[in-house]
């Protein structure tokens, strides 16, 4: 940091005195999965016709988080009903963290 010399301005007083703005901004997202803003996937879909098979295939599993819309995608409202989901169809996560299930 410098001081004031000479009519010039220093970097503490650059800063100071602008001001930041909001379209700029970077928003504060939320990505976890629950019940009220479930996570739908097109990949793990199936086909329309295979929806109530897919369905019947979670619920026997124990998988009771994970169900199939009319239209075939994967609706699933947890981290864990993914996990699960995954590892019984043995798919691969690219996007796993540590704790989820990835593939082998």
């Amino acid at each position: 940091m410098t001081l004031k010399y000479n009519r010039r301005r220093s970097r503490r007083d650059l800063v100071s005195k602008t001001k930041r703005s909001k379209v700029f901004a970077v928003p504060m997202l939320g990505t976890a999965i629950s019940v009220a803003k479930p996570l739908k996937s097109i990949g793990l879909g199936c086909h329309r016709t295979q929806v109530e098979e897919f369905n019947q295939f979670y619920r026997e599993n124990g998988i009771n988080s994970a169900h199939h819309d009319a239209n075939g995608d994967c609706i699933l409202e947890s981290r864990q009903a993914r996990n699960q989901v995954l590892k019984l169809r043995g798919m691969r996560d690219n996007d796993a963290g540590y704790g989820d299930h990835s593939g082998k």
